[in-house]
């Protein structure tokens, strides 16, 4: 068994910096019905 470091419970995960901002493309919200992707979704990968 390793030991739990006492300062490991001090490190900060993830961002720091509270909530982001969202921002959706340019007409998002104007067909909210219509199923079809948005112009250009199969160029945009997120990796993950």
């Amino acid at each position: 068994d390793v030991a739990f470091p006492p300062f490991a419970h001090r490190i900060a995960r993830g961002h720091t910096h509270g909530p982001r901002p969202v921002s959706v493309p340019e007409g998002w919200f104007d067909a909210i019905d219509d199923p079809t992707p948005p112009v250009g979704a199969d160029l945009v990968v997120s990796g993950g």
